[in-house]
């Protein structure tokens, strides 16, 4: 028996090789303590089964385990214990410190997803650990933010380890198929799903695309904090809402909602605008999530095209640029190969970008010469602003200009826009936008002044 500092006796429990007292955790299936090593103290994480009729998951899990031998973003396994109390069999594995990604996603700031940093470490080490299961022929079955741990090391670093491999299956080689249904039901691959829930009946075989649809819904709801497809009523009281949503939704779009139990699905191809992650990440993550998330397994991203792809956003440098004039912090992800040059407060973009900035010049060299016009012309009464009314064909001329290029996809010109870099092409472009509006403003409000002291002097001159 253990007494606290406030008195509360606590129980402590053993099993052949531990002691424990303190649940962090629990499932379906089993309950996991804390756990310390009898003679070394050393801190272990306890999977103790709830009743007996889940030995044979837990003995899957063990010989899983055991199989796909040790690597840092696979949870580590000591073996077999049973404990004293109970009889229940429990597998000794490896303790981490910061509990689950799904308890990590509910802290208050990371509630609308990861910020860039957190997510990259995220997708680095689940990205590895899923290449060391292909490795050994195994498919995990049951990816999502529960089954994902997060260790904490005492130098403050963050490793993150695929855990539960109860569900996990063993092939002889990638490519083989299976008919069996193992996961949880809001992670399920639309075949898999049918089969669970639509059409008992089906004879359907399955593969590894299950994992990258499950690995899909995950990295979405590290990205946004939350699922990917949600009827109105919720996964499991409307299954068919789901089924439609995850297996005839348009291709592209990457999550879908209702208002109400009997409206229509609302698509959405695009990350959601509150997210923690910064927009010039999230264009190269919706990539992958439009590729994973694909219910036709002949379109769906292989894990060869999903990793390539993660390789390459990982060998990006990350960049912050402050620039003076506007005031703006920008954040970049460039390629180290890129040709874009970062120079002291300005921006030079070599051949192809070039077009760009030439367009940015002539817009404000156009603007700069109307201003000095006009400013003369408000000095110089009424008769000068009615005569130059050609600020309103420049003001409609410069909107006409953005609104181009917001419209046009990159694929559409003759050039491409660097993708780095389209958000601050915007930002200039607002900025022009504003000074000539407050242009136009300032000219509207003289023109109504005058006309307001014309009519003062008719009606003195009347009476």
């Amino acid at each position: 028996m253990l007494h606290t500092r406030y008195n509360i006796q606590i129980d402590t429990h053993q099993t052949t090789s531990h002691l424990y007292r303190e649940r962090i955790g629990s499932g379906s299936s089993c309950d996991v303590y804390l756990g310390f090593e009898k003679g070394t103290g050393k801190i272990r994480a306890l999977k103790i089964l709830k009743d007996r009729s889940w030995d044979r998951e837990l003995m899957k899990e063990a010989e899983s385990l055991l199989k796909l031998k040790r690597h840092p973003n696979i949870i580590e396994y000591y073996g077999k214990d049973k404990d004293l109390r109970t009889k229940q069999s429990c597998l000794v594995i490896e303790y981490c410190s910061g509990g689950s990604l799904h308890t990590f996603l509910k802290e208050v700031p990371n509630i609308h997803g990861l910020p860039d940093s957190e997510f990259l470490i995220l997708l680095d080490h689940i990205t590895s650990g899923l290449e060391h299961l292909r490795q050994h022929n195994c498919i995990h079955r049951d990816i999502k933010p529960g089954n994902i741990l997060r260790h904490v090391t005492s130098d403050k670093r963050t490793i993150y380890k695929l855990s539960d491999f109860g569900a996990s299956r063993m092939m002889r080689n990638c490519d083989e198929e299976f008919m069996s249904l193992a996961g949880t039901e809001e992670y399920l691959h639309p075949a898999m799903y049918e089969k669970a829930f639509v059409n008992r009946k089906s004879s359907a075989t399955f593969n590894h695309n299950a994992d990258l649809w499950s690995l899909g819904c995950t990295l979405f709801q590290a990205v946004t904090g939350a699922m990917p497809f949600v009827p109105f009523d919720g996964a499991r009281n409307n299954r068919i809402t789901m089924y439609e949503m995850i297996a005839c939704k348009p291709h592209g779009a990457i999550s879908g909602s209702q208002t109400s139990s009997d409206s229509y699905i609302s698509w959405n191809c695009s990350l959601p605008a509150d997210s923690n992650m910064t927009r010039s990440l999230q264009k190269y993550i919706l990539r992958i999530l439009v590729g994973l998330l694909e219910a036709d397994t002949s379109k769906q991203w292989s894990f060869v095209l999903y990793k390539n792809t993660v390789s390459a956003i990982l060998k990006m440098k990350y960049m912050v640029v402050l620039n003076c004039d506007d005031k703006a912090v920008h954040e970049f992800y460039l390629n180290p190969t890129s040709r874009t040059i970062i120079q002291h407060k300005n921006y030079r973009i070599e051949k192809k970008y070039q077009p760009w900035f030439e367009i940015y010049r002539q817009i404000r060299s156009l603007f700069d010469i109307t201003k000095s016009k006009f400013e003369g012309s408000l000095k110089n009464g009424m008769k000068s602003v009615f005569e130059n009314m050609n600020v309103f064909e420049f003001y409609d001329r410069l909107k006409s200009v953005k609104t181009r290029i917001e419209n046009t996809g990159h694929e559409k010109l003759s050039f491409q826009m660097p993708e780095e870099l389209d958000n601050d092409w915007f930002k200039l472009t607002n900025a022009i936008f504003d000074r000539s509006q407050e242009l136009l403003h300032r000219i509207q409000g003289r023109k109504k002044s005058i006309l307001d002291e014309y009519e003062t002097s008719l009606h003195q001159a009347d009476k």
